[in-house]
């Protein structure tokens, strides 16, 4: 009985860890800014001391999508609006998806219909990008503690 209870806790605690190991760093299910959002709204003035730079993307109508840079692109944010979450799937999976599969190390993932993927290019150049309704946002910074002031300061995405 005792070695019963004992393989039922390291199984219970092997699944915890995996679980856990597996999981996202990441929360990104925040609600998405309103479709007539200032750019404000959307994207930091600044980061660590660096303002911002933004500028429209060439998107197909009728996306419409903003970038915003920060300190000669050590950081850059893209917030894509679609009119309706099937086009923004299709974004994703069209647009993002190959880009995030061309990282040297990435993984991503679908899960009930909210596209999430992340990686890092052979330059240490980290990714993170991801669906949220009608937005696809897209986040890369020039390392690992850019990110996290990336993180820190857009409101979309937490640790």
């Amino acid at each position: 009985m005792r070695s019963s209870k004992i393989r039922s806790l390291f199984l219970l605690s092997l699944l915890t860890f995996f679980m856990v190991s597996c999981g996202s760093d990441y929360k990104t299910d925040f609600p998405p800014p309103p479709p007539n959002a200032a750019y404000d709204d959307v994207f930091p003035p600044e980061i660590d001391g660096m303002e911002s730079n933004i500028t429209r993307m060439m998107t197909d109508h009728p996306l419409e999508g903003m970038q915003a840079d920060y300190g000669d692109s050590k950081i850059h944010i893209e917030g894509i609006l679609s009119p309706d979450k099937e086009r923004a799937d299709k974004y994703y999976e069209d647009i993002i998806v190959p880009k995030i599969d061309a990282l040297k190390s990435h993984s991503r993932t679908n899960v009930n219909g909210k596209w999430r993927g992340e990686g890092t290019d052979e330059n240490g150049r980290k990714w993170i990008a991801w669906t949220n309704d009608t937005w696809v946002f897209v986040l890369n910074a020039a390392d690992a503690a850019m990110m996290g002031k990336t993180i820190d300061a857009f409101k979309y995405i937490s640790r």
